[in-house]
């Protein structure tokens, strides 16, 4: 067992569910403020969509490290 690879690991789900939880604030800004002030909604919709993946990777690769700790 890896321990370093498991610490690693948790750390990433961690940070991916803290992220998921609250995507409007707790993730950095990906739209710029020139869409905020024209579109709000489709810039609250576009920001959701792309903490929501990028805390699906975060996760994904969490649970591999996770995973590649405990085979080690």
């Amino acid at each position: 067992m890896n321990l370093a690879a498991l610490v690693l690991g948790i750390f990433l789900i961690a940070v991916a569910v803290y992220t998921a939880s609250d995507p409007l604030s707790r993730a950095r800004p990906w739209v710029s403020f020139d869409d905020i002030e024209r579109a709000p909604q489709w810039a609250k919709d576009k920001q959701r969509t792309r903490a929501w993946l990028y805390s699906y990777v975060v996760g994904l690769m969490g649970v591999l490290f996770v995973a590649l700790g405990l085979a080690l």
